[in-house]
Order: C-alpha cells, then structure tokens, then sequence
C-alpha cells in the first residue's frame, strides 16, 4: 500500500492533485441527481396508461423512455459543472471553479458550457433507461422474493 502512495505524496501536487476538481463535482453531482430522478418520475407519471394507472405497471419500452429522460435532464443541467471539471482537471489547474467558468462563458461565450452535450445525451438515453428497466425489474423480484 505504502508503494502506491508513496509517488503521490512526494510530487507535485501531491495528495491535493487527488481532489482536483471535488468542488466542481460536487455542484455537478447533488442537483443533478434531484434532476434524474424527478425527471424519471416525472416522466412514469406521465407514461402510464389510463387503463393501469400504476406507475410501477410500465413495462419494458416506457420505462426505458422515463429512464431516457431522467438522463438526459440530468446531463442538461449538469453538463456546464462537467465541463469545468473536466477542464481543471485536464488542465491540472489549481484556479477555482467559479473563475475557470468565467473564463470559459468568456472566451467561448455560454455555448462553451455545452460543447458535447449532444454525444452525451445520445449516449445517455439508452444506458440510463437500461438502467432504470434493470432497477425496476430487480426491484420487483427482490420485493416478490421477500413476500
């Protein structure tokens, strides 16, 4: 263990380099998930059918959608935290994150914020409502498993 630490702690930036970025991570992470989740149930409430009014009944394609959409509000409102982060971190800088975004929404204008949004999203769509079909499914079992 002490040989995987020791290269860290003895050069530059040391232990520190290690939470590069936390704050900018950290403003990423929190608001995004209330982003994901309430666009997720946001999203079934909105899917079910007047016939089953359940929203735990969607089945496998609306719950891949609901799951879909919840990513794709979570990349939406985080990706401008993202993009600093991955800037500062790329970058090994030691500026704070409210002056990188400043510099960025300066130098490149608040599109800068936004650039690759659309891979994310395209990739985001599928995998989070595979994930969200997976959740609802092991849920399910596990709860008629312990009945």
């Amino acid at each position: 263990m002490f040989l995987f630490f020791s290269p860290i702690s003895h050069s530059p930036p040391g232990v520190p380099g290690l939470f590069r970025g936390l704050t900018s991570t950290m403003f990423r992470e929190m608001p995004g998930y209330f982003f994901f989740f309430g666009g997720y149930e946001l999203s079934k409430s909105m899917l079910v059918s007047p016939a089953d009014p359940d929203p735990n009944n969607l089945g496998l394609v609306k719950t891949t959608i609901a799951g879909g959409i919840g990513g794709m509000c979570l990349w939406t409102s985080i990706f401008p935290f993202d993009v600093v982060k991955s800037r500062i971190q790329i970058e090994s800088s030691t500026e704070s994150m409210t002056s990188v975004l400043k510099k960025v929404v300066k130098t490149e204008g608040v599109r800068g914020l936004y650039k690759g949004l659309t891979p994310t999203l395209l990739r985001t769509f599928p995998s989070t409502g595979a994930l969200f079909v997976a959740y609802e499914n092991t849920k399910y079992y596990l709860t008629r498993a312990a009945s």
